[in-house]
């Protein structure tokens, strides 16, 4: 990745992706996972093996990198499936550590995501991991131990080239977590851990073969696809995204601090006085720019002429120095990561 273009090309990308021709299909970035010489972590506890369950959303892509002097946006790939090769890292920089005598630890991957952010003259790179824990002395019954959420971030000159290191550091302190964590009194089988990780997914947003027309004023009301105003009108007046509520007599009124909206089948993250559009991608919910990298839907492409009047014509100079960052983690100072998704577990903006 290389340093930060104006970003007015970011603003103009959330229409002109839409509206142009299908982007040419860009070569990806693919992250590879070498383990270091010496071991980050030293066992406390005997171990015998340690497995991964993935509950993520996304389990095809790690997230999204920029490469070039453009900041040409690619989607950033493991070189094997996932569960592959989460479990390959772990295995290589761990099992000389295994014990016959210990327990098994279970990491269950809840997000797991990378991002990068560009300033005037540095980059950072950015890691995700949340996960919870599980360990058993037999195979059978499994009891939690930890969880873990928290983002890593590095900075560079060039950091598309070391995310594997931010990984791997994410993935370290992860299993430290688990090997230092207290197994909880209740026992789970395997299949019952699976259920409940799972749950979040058997959602409508998830499950429903279209979303109701409506605004949704919150998260939980767009995760089960019930709007809760139904008569409304979306507009832009004065550089700023407003929605009316539409009532019975006609009068209108402004719908304060709105979650989104589904409006004529496009869906909108309502957000800092603009719309974001985003589309429902197998179990996550990226933003309409970033989905059409590969051309996987080229619906998009005429949806973007039709929706092309949602452009988020921003006036506000705070706004336009940093419209779609990720500030949820008030630990990241100075350059915050570029929103690409929308956070399973909370609705709020996440790279």
């Amino acid at each position: 990745m290389k340093f930060l273009l104006p970003v007015a090309v970011l603003l103009s990308s959330i229409v002109i992706v839409n509206a142009q021709s299908p982007t040419p299909q860009r070569k990806p970035v693919v992250i590879q996972l070498t383990p270091r010489f010496s071991p980050a972590h030293t066992f406390n506890h005997p171990v015998k093996g340690i497995q991964v369950f993935l509950a993520n959303g996304d389990t095809s892509r790690l997230g999204f990198a920029q490469t070039g002097i453009l900041n040409s946006l690619r989607d950033a790939l493991p070189d094997k499936p996932m569960q592959q090769y989460l479990e390959e890292y772990v295995s290589k920089a761990y099992s000389n550590q295994y014990k016959p005598n210990g327990n098994t630890l279970l990491l269950v991957i809840k997000y797991f995501r990378i991002g990068e952010r560009s300033g005037v003259a540095a980059e950072k790179a950015f890691v995700r991991v949340k996960a919870d824990a599980f360990g058993s002395a037999d195979n059978i019954s499994w009891q939690f131990t930890a969880a873990i959420d928290t983002v890593l971030e590095q900075n560079g000159l060039d950091v598309t080239k070391n995310h594997n290191l931010n990984i791997e550091e994410a993935l370290d302190l992860l299993i430290a977590t688990a090997d230092n964590g207290m197994l909880r009194a209740t026992k789970y089988t395997f299949d019952e851990v699976k259920k409940k990780e799972l749950h979040l997914y058997d959602a409508p947003a998830y499950t429903a073969a279209s979303f109701k027309q409506g605004v949704y004023m919150s998260y939980n009301e767009f995760i089960m696809n019930e709007p809760s105003i139904t008569l409304f009108r979306p507009s832009i007046n004065n550089g700023t995204a407003i929605i009316y509520a539409i009532h019975d007599d006609g009068t209108e009124t402004v719908i304060n601090n709105p979650w989104g909206m589904c409006f004529k089948d496009q869906l909108f993250k309502y957000h800092k006085r603009f719309y974001i559009p985003f589309i429902r991608e197998g179990r996550a919910f990226l933003f309409n720019m970033y989905y059409g990298l590969s051309e996987r839907n080229n619906a998009i492409t005429t949806n973007g002429a039709k929706y092309g009047m949602m452009a988020p014509f921003i006036t506000d100079p705070a706004l336009k120095k940093d419209p779609m960052s990720v500030s949820v983690f008030p630990y990241i100072r100075g350059l915050l990561p570029d929103a690409t998704t929308i956070d399973p577990f909370s609705g709020e903006l996440m790279f």
